[in-house]
């Protein structure tokens, strides 16, 4: 028997809770819901952009300048060829125009779940009992206000995971 498909797990929050996020932290009252149930199961969560910051915080500013040089179509080329997503991770985090900030902003809504400082879960009883928890609290309408979330996601892991600086 082959072993577990591993992946990671994405929540996206509903754009008032990830200002409320943004603003006060992950500590804040309106957050409960969700922090309740990562804490019942010793998961941490910080936004997909603080992830992808500091994935590459090991660059120089050197090498930061000659990244944002690099237009989108550039950087990209560049990851498919070397196969290092880092060069496009830095291009969002550093470059500042508009689509780079488009994505900062979309990236700072998505939270990342990690445990033990792994960001790769596979399906255990544990692992399905808190999505299932965390998918109650999923918004049902555009209505549901009281609803924390709007999606959660499980992405499977792709070729350039395994290479990403994981803290």
């Amino acid at each position: 028997m082959s072993e577990d498909p591993r992946f990671q797990i994405r929540l996206h929050l509903k754009e008032e809770f990830a200002k409320v996020a943004r603003e006060q932290g992950m500590g804040a009252e309106a957050l409960k819901p969700l922090t309740d149930i990562l804490s019942a199961h010793s998961v941490n969560a910080e936004t997909q952009l603080t992830q992808f910051a500091k994935s590459v915080d090991h660059l120089t500013k050197e090498q930061i300048n000659e990244v944002v040089k690099l237009s989108q179509k550039e950087a990209l080329e560049v990851m498919n060829t070397t196969g290092d997503i880092g060069v496009l991770t830095a291009h969002i985090v550093h470059k500042d125009d508009d689509l780079n900030r488009g994505k900062r902003e979309k990236y700072s809504k998505i939270m990342m779940l990690d445990k033990d400082g792994d960001d790769l879960f596979t399906h255990t009883p544990e692992t399905d009992e808190m999505l299932a928890k965390l998918n109650a609290i999923v918004a049902k309408d555009d209505k549901d206000d009281k609803a924390v979330l709007k999606e959660v996601r499980i992405e499977p892991v792709r070729p350039f995971h395994m290479g990403m600086v994981r803290n």
